[in-house]
């Protein structure tokens, strides 16, 4: 697919002029600006992406017939891998251009494995595959980029069921303590498939030595995602390698170096249940605000909405919500402006808890939000269970300082 470059002014279509024969002036930075177009255009597909995935989600829990359902499993997988290769596309361009950083926080590797699993069975079964975790014990609570580690987790996995016919693809996960105080996360997914050739191995040992732009790219579908996987880790202190051979399978060993995160007292039990909470949607896209109240009403909520920030501050000025979930990317009054407009609220006015509704998945886009005063976010496009976790995050974080 060729994209059509956007010069500083905002123009589109126009060719960069070539420098005069001998003239000194600076070479063009094709890399630079082509990663920019990438990086803008993935914003504005994922709003889109949104609604696309989130109503076939939607769709699925009402009454189908076979017919009807094989027609919805058909769209599902098409919006996944749609959305797996914008994510892919953005993610590469900030790594090339160094503006993908790591955020830090507290999770536990044990949770973050299995919803990962619990994801991607449905995928696996669909295979006749069977999808197992195998941990041992490790610490409940680490610090890092609870994000990112996931990514690679769906990532290999995702490359791992594609390449499996028959058989089982294996998470295997532990973490070993380190004697400056870390831990050192260290994983393999091992899968049952055709395996790899010498040659076939080299061009991914290539990949992960940094190297995306050779004939092992171009050749292979999940060779964008590998790469991905391997600047992540490498960003996380650690490494990505591969064994494998012809009518053996293959073996990805992977590792990251994570933080010692205090552990987690007993938490209060949470006073309410997740449909007593009060919830106000904000986002100005319909098709994302009717997407957002769907998913609610299933979880039992009568959520309310604003169309945008003005509203929400509105709202939240009259109305004592528990939780706001409001999107980043608003004309006018953006998420960040009412979030601050929200929090400036008189002493009286009952302060809810905000979840950013964002496109941008950057540790420096996250970094904003929480300095907005938000207090959690998910990233668009966001399937039913990925809302309901940031919910349940609310709960426990309401009941705990009620």
């Amino acid at each position: 697919m060729t994209s059509t470059a956007r010069d500083g002014d905002g123009a589109r279509g126009e060719a960069p002029r070539r420098p005069d024969a001998g003239s000194s002036a600076p070479r063009p930075e094709p890399h630079r600006s082509a990663d920019e177009l990438l990086a803008s255009l993935g914003q504005d597909l994922r709003s889109p992406l949104n609604g696309v995935v989130g109503m076939v989600e939607l769709l699925r829990g009402t009454r189908l017939d076979g017919e009807q359902r094989g027609y919805v499993d058909a769209l599902q997988r098409s919006a996944d891998a749609l959305v797996g290769v914008v994510d892919d596309l953005l993610d590469l361009s900030n790594l090339r251009g160094g503006q993908l950083g790591l955020a830090r926080d507290g999770f536990s590797p044990q949770r973050i494995a299995q919803d990962v699993i619990a994801l991607l069975r449905p995928r696996a079964e669909r295979k006749g595959l069977s999808l197992l975790l195998w941990s041992r014990a490790m610490p409940e609570r680490l610090i890092g980029d609870a994000v990112r580690l996931q990514q690679v987790l769906m990532k290999l996995l995702s490359h791992a069921i594609e390449s499996t016919a028959r058989g089982e693809v294996r998470l295997e996960l532990s973490a070993l303590p380190q004697p400056d105080g870390r831990w050192r996360l260290v994983g393999t997914v091992a899968d049952t498939g055709a395996g790899l050739d010498a040659t076939q191995r080299a061009r991914l040992e290539a990949l992960f030595a940094g190297d995306t732009s050779g004939p092992s790219l171009r050749e292979a579908s999940s060779g964008l995602a590998l790469a991905i996987c391997a600047r992540l880790l490498a960003l996380m202190g650690g490494t990505l390698s591969v064994e494998s051979r012809p009518g053996e399978g293959s073996r990805f060993r992977f590792d990251a170096m994570l933080e010692a995160g205090a552990t987690a007292s007993a938490g209060t039990a949470a006073p309410v249940a997740l449909s007593a909470l009060r919830v106000l949607v904000v986002d100005d896209d319909a098709v994302s605000r009717t997407l957002a109240i769907g998913v609610l009403g299933r979880l039992g909520i009568a959520a309310r909405i604003a169309h945008d920030g003005r509203e929400a501050i509105v709202e939240v000025a009259d109305r004592p919500y528990d939780v706001v979930v409001m999107d980043v990317r608003m004309p006018g009054l953006d998420g960040h402006e009412a979030t601050r407009a929200i929090r400036a609220l008189p002493a009286g006015a009952h302060q809810p808890w905000i979840v950013a509704l964002t496109a941008e998945l950057h540790a420096d886009d996250r970094r904003r939000c929480r300095e907005a005063g938000m207090d959690d976010f998910i990233a668009k496009p966001f399937r039913a269970e990925t809302l309901k976790e940031a919910l349940q995050r609310a709960l426990e974080r309401l009941g705990s300082t009620a």
